[in-house]
């Protein structure tokens, strides 16, 4: 029998609507909840906005947009230090997960994240689904980011791929929908 606990890693350049993918199988799956590979990041940089007095919420769109060099320098200054410092954090959701849950991580960036969710779904009994959203037109915010996607394309074998225009929101977010049917998240 199929494992009923279910990891969705979502890929793509930044703004193509990873976010309003995962947002979609959670509104749709029988019990899922979003996380991000950055989310321990931003909590760090929030503690120490919060320790010099600035009031900042980086799961805000506004704080995010504004000091998105400030988190993507920290995120490459640790992940220099530890390459999988991210990607270890995801072992603690796998962990938890039990039968009929979901979990979507909608910031899948590097390879070496893909592997240590596989490794972790392998070793709790999770299926794995890798999904790529392409937004026509959008471009890598940086060099890093083209280079990254490059490997992940060469390597991953996607379940899904997500073709989306330029302001086409709801398609997909209907497509999340979709996808948790069909994959009966």
């Amino acid at each position: 029998m199929a494992p009923s606990k279910h990891l969705v890693l979502v890929c793509g350049f930044a703004r193509a609507g990873k976010d309003t993918f995962a947002k979609g199988i959670v509104a749709s799956a029988k019990d899922a909840k979003r996380v991000a590979f950055a989310d321990t990041l931003k909590y760090a940089l929030e503690t120490a906005a919060h320790n010099v007095g600035l009031k900042v919420d980086y799961f805000t769109d506004a704080d995010k947009l504004q000091d998105r060099d400030l988190l993507v320098e920290f995120g490459r200054a640790m992940r220099r230090r530890d390459k999988d410092i991210f990607a270890k954090a995801i072992g603690n959701y796998v962990a938890d997960l039990t039968d009929g849950q979901t979990l979507v991580v909608s910031d899948w960036r590097y390879l070496n994240e893909y592997e240590a969710a596989k490794n972790y779904c392998d070793m709790y009994g999770v299926s794995l689904h890798a999904v790529h959203i392409v937004r026509h037109g959008w471009k890598a915010a940086n060099d890093e980011e083209a280079m990254s996607l490059v490997e992940i394309m060469a390597a991953v074998p996607f379940d899904e791929t997500v073709y989306a225009t330029s302001g086409d929101e709801e398609g997909v977010l209907l497509h999340g929908y979709r996808i948790a049917k069909l994959w009966k998240l």
